[in-house]
């Protein structure tokens, strides 16, 4: 996993965006440490039925039941009509919670010091804190309209 992990960080710093999505897309499943990281993160209570579980981890990545289309069902909403919604198939959700795990281990690497938005540990005070550190030795104030 950790030579994984060092591969798609290396892959990302050199710019090759293309190598960097193949691996991830087509290695991930190869992985077991991820599909197992990715069942406990998607069925919380998976050690209740370990044995069980795991089959149900071979089967839900085996190729027949991976490409399953999402399931439209409905559910009651409160003024009587009925709201569709997709159902993933769990082999969907594993891979995609996957690709959250990897992506969680390599962000912290590649991002920028600058970034304070969708960041742990940094939120709109962190910005503003890093923007008055810098009026004493920047003269000029630069204000933008991003609205519209």
């Amino acid at each position: 996993m950790s030579k994984l992990c060092s591969k798609l960080l290396r892959l990302w710093i050199m710019g090759n965006y293309s190598a960097f999505w193949h691996t991830v897309w087509y290695r991930i499943d190869n992985v077991k440490a991820f599909n197992v990281l990715a069942l406990v993160c998607v069925h919380g209570d998976w050690s209740k039925n370990y044995l069980d579980n795991v089959k149900l981890l071979k089967a839900a990545m085996s190729k027949e039941i991976y490409n399953k289309p999402i399931v439209r069902i409905s559910i009651p909403k409160s003024n009587g009509k009925l709201r569709p919604l997709g159902v993933t198939p769990l082999a969907t959700r594993i891979h995609f919670r996957m690709l959250a795990l990897i992506l969680s281990l390599i962000i912290p690497a590649i991002i920028s010091i600058n970034q304070h938005g969708l960041t742990p540990r940094r939120v709109i005070v962190t910005s503003w804190k890093v923007l008055v550190n810098q009026f004493p030795t920047n003269p000029f104030l630069f204000e933008y309209d991003l609205s519209g």
